[in-house]
């Protein structure tokens, strides 16, 4: 893609995100629909902006006559006129219909009562498939937010908890469960197709998954589920059990709290799928790659008079051949999601179980220094060896209770455990030359980690004269007690070549019983405790078109190492960090909000390494700062966003004249991203935008590298998805997928880039009805070219993107 098309789709991005007078007839669309509300008592006006939100449509009023005015809020399914008609009993005021789809607050005559009840989820007309409309929501008994659309107005933004996202001065985007069965998505990595600010770190075809927000790395490890950090498996994380992808981007300590590793790009938070009030079944069966066969069942319902008791049940299998050669996977999943309804108590138990068996899994690849970054070899080359593999499970719980102790303020708990382990025999290849020469080492490598985590939160919304107070105070502790085998004895290397491997018989010494009863004997080996204390509260005024947000979180850091022969504690560390977070949003429209945010990103201290004139000496945890501001903009169907920001992170290195390792060093990324998502026509769907990175290095070591762009930090990022679906033909979609990252380099001189990369995606979708209940065939391949590229180069790994691939499922809804 050339640079000027790129700016002219940032000037297009501007105008979108902050221009809204053309969106009228956009805005005209929204329909009655008839859905489930659950909007607290409180002040009149931001219940009326949050009932327009949630029905999608346009309630005008004059501040002046809902100033002073309480509602008792609006829960259970209704009409937007019945809703309407209920948050205004006792007002004095009522509604009418503007003609254009919206209301208009006011004194008269109540609007007319439609009294129908309307089955919660919505069904297609007969002969098509579920639209992929954006941003269409019903709320649950007992609040659960139900979306169907790609992209969800509503995110669990940790700390404070669920949120329109128009309403946060942050850069956050919630996926849903339709984007998942859209694209066929089977792991976080499928999803973040469709985000401009994430790539993958990893090959698809790797027995994990890591990210890079915002130029910054991201482990799988430090992905959260309903805001916990340490409580999935660490390497690959399966989508089966879960509703929502939420991507929060940039520096967030005070919000979600320290990741376990202090990556500071940003967070990943995945949210369970629960009981809805219609019962679910669903079945799907999947092919993927050369001969990967599967599938999952999707069981829910709701028990009691009241619906009170809720289970979700979910499975997957999958096993057979990836689009590698020699590489196959097998993957069990199970989880089972229960939760409890009554009065004000609100109690959740969530269970996770995990199995995965990779052989001849691909691998990243390391470079030495003094020649040009060879070109990626084939797509499905596989350069390793077929009779590697890595073995992954967990098992986890998480137990939640929630309590209204007055009306408006809750208390709420959870608790979380995981049981991790994971076993290697695989190889690391280092390349040697431009033309592809490597050497592959064997190694074996086996650990294990027992995770606890802990939340105990108070939330209380109240009010002081005009202004309106979410105020919340919580305190989060999370405790990974890690175990490793005692050293495998060393294992001969390989000379081999990227593009021409050569495959060696098996390597009996990497499979023997003295092998694999080191790999039972599990030594204690790390510790890492991390718990944090927080207070914020959001301000709100002129009828929630002006919310301030203040925040501190001071956090402590512990860990330890411990040598594996004798138990003993080889160093300690254990400091203390506060970290602050601040934003203004402000909504000229209720459509439209103007937002600007400061906020910090956590990272453990280092350790100054060995050969150093300090070496051992401990640091304190370190702190990157972010600063964002930006615009969000809803035209009824269509939403689009558009942020600046700045993120500054120290690093540390050895200073040539003295060998005193020092913490001096910056990487100072900004950026501007714009994001879309919704139907510009009745149609089309549209969900992706750019991302554009001018990031450098700055304070690095004699300042060789200052003013050099930071290793595997791309320029410019694209993505869109497109979904079109033809009136004549009903249930029919036909869609594409686009996506570009530009040149990256994998070393600080910027001395050997790799190239820039591209990948088109193709789909089609054909659903129907037949005797009540529902059916969608999918078909999808991936790079459809087969461009055989490095796609990443971050952390000094060459990873490789994944192979033209192809998707078929069959999904049945009962």
């Amino acid at each position: 893609m050339r640079k000027y098309d790129l700016a002219a789709g940032v000037a297009a991005a501007l105008v979108l995100a902050f221009v809204p007078g053309f969106s009228a007839v956009a805005m005209a669309q929204t329909a009655r629909a008839a859905r489930s509300y659950d909007i607290p008592a409180g002040a009149l006006g931001p219940a009326l902006n949050q009932l327009g939100r949630a029905a999608g449509a346009v309630i005008s009023y004059d501040p002046a006559i809902v100033q002073g005015k309480k509602t008792a809020g609006v829960r259970g399914a209704r009409t937007i006129d019945q809703a309407l008609s209920t948050m205004l009993r006792g007002t004095s005021l009522r509604a009418r219909a503007d003609g254009a789809g919206g209301f208009v607050i006011g004194a008269g005559s109540p609007v007319r009562m439609n009294r129908n009840a309307p089955d919660r989820r919505p069904k297609p007309a007969s002969g098509s498939a579920a639209p992929a409309a954006a941003q269409a929501e019903s709320v649950e008994p007992g609040g659960e937010i139900v979306v169907t659309g790609l992209t969800s107005p509503y995110a669990r933004t940790g700390l404070f908890g669920e949120q329109a996202v128009m309403d946060t001065p942050f850069s956050i985007t919630a996926y849903t469960e339709e984007l998942f069965r859209t694209r066929q998505a089977r792991t976080i990595t499928d999803v973040i197709a469709s985000d401009p600010s994430v790539r993958s770190n990893l090959s698809a075809s790797s027995e994990s998954e890591q990210f890079v927000l915002r130029g910054f790395p991201l482990f799988a490890s430090e992905v959260a589920v309903e805001g916990l950090f340490g409580m999935l498996p660490i390497r690959r994380i399966p989508l089966e059990p879960f509703g929502k992808v939420e991507i929060f981007k940039g520096p967030n300590a005070l919000v979600n709290g320290v990741a376990p590793f202090g990556n500071i790009g940003g967070m990943i938070n995945l949210v369970p799928k629960r009981a809805q009030a219609r019962r679910t079944v669903d079945l799907t069966a999947v092919h993927m790659g050369d001969g990967q066969f599967g599938g999952n069942v999707d069981l829910g319902d709701r028990f009691g008079d009241d619906g009170q008791f809720g289970v979700r049940l979910n499975a997957a299998r999958y096993a057979g051949d990836l689009a590698v050669d020699h590489t196959n996977r097998r993957a069990d999943v199970v989880s089972l999601a229960m939760d409890y309804r009554t009065g004000n108590l609100k109690l959740t138990a969530d269970f996770l179980y995990t199995s995965e068996l990779i052989r001849g899994q691909d691998h990243h690849l390391t470079a030495n220094a003094g020649f040009d970054i060879p070109d990626a070899p084939g797509s499905t080359v596989n350069y390793g060896q077929p009779w590697t593999r890595t073995i992954t499970g967990s098992k986890s719980f998480i137990l939640g209770a929630s309590y209204e102790i007055l009306p408006r303020t809750t208390i709420s708990a959870k608790y979380g455990y995981l049981k991790f382990a994971e076993k290697y025999r695989y190889t690391l290849g280092t390349l040697t030359s431009a033309n592809g020469n490597f050497t592959s080492r064997f190694s074996l490598f086996g650990s294990e980690s027992a995770d606890r985590t802990g939340e105990i939160s108070l939330r209380s919304a109240f009010d002081t004269g005009p202004l309106s107070h979410n105020f919340v105070a919580s305190a989060t502790t999370l405790y990974i007690k890690g175990f490793g085998n005692l050293p495998f004895a060393a294992i001969p290397t390989l000379a081999n070549n990227i593009y021409n491997p050569v495959h060696i018989a098996r390597l009996d010494g990497m499979f023997t019983d003295a092998v694999a009863a080191q790999f039972r004997d599990m030594r204690h080996s790390t510790d890492r405790k991390l718990r944090g204390i927080a207070v914020a509260d959001t301000i709100s005024a002129f009828d929630d078109q002006v919310r301030l947000t203040l925040g501190v979180r001071r956090q402590n850091v512990r860990m330890a190492n411990f040598n594996r022969v004798t138990g003993d504690r080889i160093d300690n560390y254990d400091e203390s960090r506060t970290t602050y977070a601040a934003g203004l949003v402000v909504k000229p429209r209720r459509n439209w909000s103007l937002y600007g945010s400061f906020s910090q990103g956590l990272t453990p201290g280092l350790f100054a390494p060995a050969g150093s004139a300090n070496n051992g000496t401990v640091f304190a945890p370190f702190v990157s700062t972010q600063y964002e501001f930006g615009s969000k903009l809803e035209l009824g169907p269509l939403s689009t966003s558009m942020a600046f920001f700045r993120i500054n992170q120290p690093f540390g290195y050895v200073q040539p004249t003295t060998n005193i390792f020092v913490l001096d060093g910056d990487v100072i990324n900004k950026g501007i991203e714009f994001n879309v998502s919704g139907k510009p026509f009745k149609a089309l769907t549209l969900l992706g935008g750019i991302l554009f990175s001018d990031a450098e290095q700055k304070g690095t070591a004699g300042g060789l590298t200052d003013g050099k762009r930071p290793i595997g930090t791309p320029k410019w990022q694209f993505n869109l998805f497109g979904e079109y679906e033809p009136e004549v033909l009903p249930g029919l979609g036909i869609n594409a997928t686009y996506i570009h990252t530009g040149r990256q380099f994998y070393d600080a001189a910027n001395l050997r880039p790799i190239d820039g990369w591209n990948r088109v995606d193709l789909g089609l979708r054909y659903g129907f009805e037949s005797g009540g209940n529902r059916y969608t065939v999918r078909a999808a391949v991936e790079n459809v070219t087969d461009n055989a590229f490095w796609q990443s180069a971050s952390r000094g790994f060459l990873t490789r993107g994944a192979p033209r691939t192809a998707r078929l499922s069959f999904e049945m809804s009962f």
